[in-house]
């Protein structure tokens, strides 16, 4: 039995703000896995993060519909509980924008049904989606689409950012300061 395991991923530098979305698609058969697919996909100036999720399960699973490797089982793994339980689970989808899109993943994952393949989609945390995000990240370093097909893939090295994301510790220091000021 081979299956095809598909991570995703969605980034947003601010939200909403710059958006990109990654994919990595790895083909396992037995003890063997290798990557076969993965891509990052700049997805707009004003986007949202679950928008960014959702365009990154989008495009993965239609890059994975037109891949010519056999396969009896997709297994689609993300870091956004939203998106997985939305669609895959019971939870209800509230905004229109992000219906549509949704809408368009169910779509197809019916074509995967039609071909006789399972599909199933489990929750992952951040740690074990890593390749995902560095696509999604780089998308939107970048402002650039890129994909990669092939057997020897180099991993995904993250482009340096003009500034780096703050850490827990400048973000308590700015509340800090800002409580200051405000007794004042």
């Amino acid at each position: 039995m081979s299956q095809l395991i598909l991570k995703f991923d969605g980034a947003c530098r601010g939200n909403p703000g710059p958006g990109g979305a990654g994919y990595v698609a790895y083909h396992q058969s037995g003890n063997t896995m290798k990557r076969v697919l993965a891509g990052g996909f700049y997805v707009g100036a004003k986007s949202t993060c679950n928008f960014a999720e959702y365009a990154g399960l989008e495009i993965g699973l239609r890059k994975v519909l037109k891949l010519s490797i056999k396969y009896d089982e997709v297994i689609v793994r993300g870091d956004s509980r939203l998106v997985v339980e939305q669609v895959f689970g019971t939870w209800k989808c509230n905004h229109e924008h992000l219906r549509k899109i949704r809408d368009a993943c169910k779509l197809h994952l019916c074509d995967f049904a039609s071909r006789s393949i399972r599909v199933r989609g489990e929750h992952v945390y951040r740690e074990h989606n890593v390749d995902a995000d560095v696509l999604a990240n780089n998308a939107v370093t970048r402002k650039a689409n890129f994909t990669d097909i092939g057997d020897d893939l180099p991993a995904p090295k993250l482009i340096a950012r003009a500034r780096p994301p703050p850490t827990t510790k400048t973000v308590i220091q700015k509340k800090k300061r800002f409580w200051k000021r405000k007794r004042r």
